[in-house]
């Protein structure tokens, strides 16, 4: 969903299924949320077959209705929290074949694989901390950018088994990658920092022994722990595993070190406000009712 074209071919195949008994399945239907609106009350006009049924994939978003969240069974997915979690998952998503020669290329996907992990794990703390915006970075930006990695790492190496890592065109790959995820944020502010942690972490200096791409973005050598040197997808998963806390300080994350502190005092915050807001409309409610009587 996402266009016109794909609005038309979502009503056509919801009118065939619902006739025949077969499934459907939609995808990305958040982008549509006005199509969305009357969908339950459609369905029932068609009086569909007994064996029909109908498969949405979406985002969370506010603007999905709740009578059609009421009239679902709802499946939800959420990205495994924690830098460790979230790196063992999109490397462990990789296929061999792209980390395959040259041996280079698996550190800077690896890198990647890092990036997208503090990017996430920032938006636990939006928008005080962290970001400013809750901005949806997802996996697709990540797929995107370690395509775009594969086929440049590819180009350079044209079947060698090695390149020189401070050949690789860093400059490019730091661009194009802040473009990918950055698309979508429209705050120069957290721009310039996530053109920042691209940059920190995107380096040739990654293939130095000893190189700590965690105490570099929080600004603390002491933060973390060096790289491994391997090359292979399996070195890099075992380190992920073994170095990595379960749970990172958030200063893994370049935030301060009582930013989840802060992140519990906010919640409090807001808890409080609900709750204030909900006495004064039930004390203007009783206030109603004695006037009445």
């Amino acid at each position: 969903m996402g266009s016109n074209e794909s609005v038309a071919s979502a009503d056509a195949a919801l009118a065939s299924a619902a006739a025949n008994g077969s499934w459907v399945q939609i995808k990305n239907v958040h982008l549509a949320a006005e199509w969305l609106q009357n969908l339950v009350k459609r369905i029932d006009s068609l009086k569909p077959h007994a064996d029909f049924r109908l498969f949405l994939s979406m985002e969370t978003s506010p603007k999905i209705p709740s009578s059609l969240l009421r009239a679902s069974r709802v499946l939800m997915y959420e990205q495994p929290a924690g830098i460790r979690a979230n790196m063992r998952d999109s490397l462990s998503s990789l296929p061999d074949k792209a980390v395959q020669q040259p041996v280079e290329k698996a550190r800077v996907h690896f890198l990647l694989s890092y990036l997208h992990a503090v990017v996430q794990e920032r938006l636990r703390y939006a928008p005080r901390l962290g970001w400013k915006g809750f901005w949806e970075f997802n996996d697709a930006d990540y797929e995107c950018s370690a395509f775009v990695i594969q086929w440049w790492v590819d180009a350079l190496a044209r079947g060698r088994s090695n390149i020189a890592p401070r050949s690789i065109p860093w400059e490019l790959l730091r661009v194009l990658v802040t473009e990918l995820y950055g698309g979508k944020v429209d705050d120069a502010g957290d721009f310039a920092a996530l053109t920042g942690l691209v940059f920190k972490t995107l380096t040739p200096d990654a293939f130095e022994e000893g190189f700590n791409v965690i105490g570099e973005v929080a600004g603390d050598a002491s933060v973390g722990v060096a790289l491994p040197s391997g090359t292979s997808k399996a070195d890099f998963l075992a380190w992920v595993n073994k170095e990595l806390p379960e749970r990172e300080p958030p200063t893994f994350l370049g935030l301060p070190a009582n930013a989840e502190k802060l992140l519990l005092v906010a919640h409090a915050e807001d808890m409080l406000k609900g709750m204030k807001k909900v006495m004064d409309v039930l004390d203007e409610g009783e206030s109603v009712m004695a006037e009445v009587e």
